[in-house]
């Protein structure tokens, strides 16, 4: 058992390594510069964040990032099989890597002072977050009848691209990180990883402010 847990943290600090080192569809110099603070680089390094998020020379692919999180993932539900299991367990791993994130994006983009108002913050996340670290900007819509819920819309999500599983599949990472992410911005919110109808590769994620 000793061993299975060894194993198991090394897949989650190399998942947490890829998700700040890796070019696009990965981010690249938000994650660099996390990779630069986490590694103590010292005062003579270069600044990472003077760099363009999208620039420099990709250190991993999607297909590293893909393995590693279904590694995780096997190494997760050994002790509990379980679709909801493994969502909520991915979900807890997902959140810091969102909480750390959010401190470089946010300084790269000069939007720390920017939100005091919730859907600009959501808005901010689904569009220059979700492209930094996954590839691509995705949907915003209200949920109807409420003002402090959204749906975040990814048609192709970067963590069931290379897994087949039913329900939202690994996504429940990618809802932990953006929850990390939206509670780095001063939001007390929940992120919650949903089939979405009609689209079985989509998943909406649903953002409640509480």
């Amino acid at each position: 058992r000793s061993a299975d847990s060894r194993r198991g943290r090394r897949f989650l600090q190399a998942l947490r390594l890829l998700a700040f080192q890796a070019s696009p569809p990965m981010a690249s110099g938000a994650s660099a510069a996390a990779a630069a603070a986490a590694s103590g680089a010292g005062a003579g390094a270069p600044d990472p964040l003077r760099n363009a998020l999208g620039s420099g020379t990709a250190r991993i692919n999607a297909g590293s990032f893909g393995l590693l999180l279904f590694g995780l993932a096997k190494w997760l539900e050994s002790d509990r099989p379980g679709t909801r299991v493994l969502g909520l367990r991915l979900h807890a791993h997902g959140k810091p890597v969102g909480l750390r994130a959010a401190e470089v994006i946010m300084r790269r983009h000069k939007a720390g002072e920017r939100f005091s108002e919730f859907e600009p913050a959501l808005n901010f996340v689904a569009k220059q977050c979700w492209k930094d670290l996954f590839g691509q900007e995705v949907s915003l819509i209200r949920n109807k009848g409420t003002g402090t819920s959204y749906y975040i819309i990814d048609h192709t999500p970067l963590c069931n691209k290379f897994v087949r599983r039913d329900g939202t599949g690994l996504a429940g990472f990618m809802a932990g990180v953006a929850e990390g992410l939206v509670c780095a911005m001063g939001f007390k919110a929940t992120v919650v990883a949903k089939p979405l109808e009609g689209s079985p590769r989509s998943v909406a994620f649903l953002v409640t402010l509480e």
